[in-house]
C-alpha cells in the first residue's frame, strides 16, 4: 500500500489528505494578473479528542503513576 498523508478510504480527498479548492488571484506591482492554485486540508486529518491517551512523563512514571 502507497504511503498516504490522509485517510485511505476517504471519500473527499482519496487519500491524499488535501483537495483542490478556488484559485488564488492577485495583481502584481506590474500590473500583471497572477492566478496561483491553493488546497484545502481534509477533515480526515483533524485530530479526534478522544484519540489520543495522556502518557505520564518520566517523573510521573517515577512516582508510580499509571496510564489511563
Amino acid at each position: 500500500m502507497p504511503y498516504t498523508l490522509g485517510k485511505p478510504g476517504c471519500p473527499i480527498c482519496k487519500g491524499k489528505g488535501v483537495y483542490d479548492s478556488a484559485p488564488l488571484t492577485k495583481i502584481g506591482f506590474d500590473g500583471v494578473e497572477r492566478t496561483y492554485p491553493t488546497v484545502t486540508r481534509c477533515s480526515c486529518l483533524e485530530a479526534k479528542t478522544g484519540e489520543t491517551a495522556r502518557k505520564p512523563d518520566a517523573q510521573s512514571r517515577a512516582a508510580g503513576e499509571k496510564a489511563d
